[in-house]
C-alpha cells in the first residue's frame, strides 16, 4: 500500500469511528390514483442502517428573502463511509432513525440538495436540507 493510500484509509478509520447516527437513505416519489385522485407515497428503501454522522458545515447562518419572507437558512451535512451508498440522487431522503450522541435527531429527515465530493475522501458528505 502507498503511503497516500495508508494515510486515505486511516483517515476514513478515524472519520467511521465519530459517526454517532444510523441512517435510512429513501427514495420518495409521489403518484395519484386513478380511482381516489388521492396523493399516493411510494418509498423505496436504497440503503438502511448506516452509520453515518449529521453535523453543520459551519455556525454561520445566512439570511434568505424568497417570497418576500426572511428566512435563516445553515449549511448542513450528511457523512457516510466511502461507498457505503452508491445510488442516491439530488431529492432522495435520509432519514435519522437513531442517534447515541444527539437524540433530538432521532426521526428527523433530510433531502440530500447535491452529490458528494469523490476522490481522495475520508467519507462521503452529503448537502442537505431538513425536511419539514
Amino acid at each position: 500500500m502507498s503511503m497516500l493510500g495508508g494515510a486515505l484509509a486511516l483517515g476514513r478509520t478515524m472519520t467511521a469511528a465519530r459517526f454517532t447516527e444510523t441512517l435510512t437513505f429513501v427514495r420518495i416519489t409521489e403518484s395519484t390514483d386513478p380511482t381516489t385522485l388521492r396523493r399516493q407515497e411510494q418509498r423505496e428503501v436504497l440503503a438502511a442502517d448506516i452509520p453515518g454522522q449529521i453535523s453543520s458545515d459551519t455556525l454561520t447562518v445566512a439570511e434568505r428573502e424568497q417570497a418576500d419572507q426572511l428566512s435563516s437558512v445553515q449549511s448542513l451535512v450528511a457523512k457516510v463511509a466511502v461507498g457505503a451508498v452508491s445510488t442516491t440522487v439530488v431529492g432522495d431522503v435520509i432519514e435519522v432513525t437513531a442517534s447515541t450522541s444527539d437524540p433530538s435527531l432521532t426521526n428527523r429527515r433530510f433531502r440530500i440538495e447535491g452529490t458528494p465530493q469523490p476522490g481522495q475522501v475520508t467519507a462521503h458528505r452529503y448537502p442537505i436540507s431538513e425536511v419539514s
